[in-house]
């Protein structure tokens, strides 16, 4: 198992986001810790376009646990992790709340793609 540690910080705000990945030979997990909001919904970004270059058969995770705010910008990313396959693990009303939504968003895309 490997772990890559990404910290940015946010002087302003003392916002900060920490993004480790964890990878093993059956999946490789993201695990965010702090605010997903802007700056770094950006660099989370570039970490998950990472991250999907180099799971091959991988099955990805995204591990929201610990995070502590989603902004909008957050759900848009979390998204785009959705229906890029990724599968999410989390607690907290809120953070449950944001994924229910967020899946039923998917799943009607779904149902509108299909019947094109």
């Amino acid at each position: 198992m490997r772990a890559t540690f990404i910290d940015w910080a946010f002087a302003q705000t003392n916002a900060m986001l920490r993004v480790t990945t964890v990878r093993t030979d059956k999946r490789l997990r993201l695990v965010l810790e702090g605010e997903l909001a802007s700056p770094w919904v950006a660099e989370l970004f570039n970490e998950w376009n990472n991250v999907r270059a180099s799971a091959r058969d991988r099955r990805v995770v995204v591990d929201l646990r610990n995070v502590t705010m989603i902004s909008e910008e957050g759900e848009e990313i979390l998204f785009g992790m959705m229906s890029g396959g990724a599968r999410f693990i989390c607690r907290g009303v809120h953070n449950r709340h944001v994924l229910r939504q967020l899946t039923r968003k998917h799943r009607e895309l779904n149902r509108r793609l299909a019947s094109l």
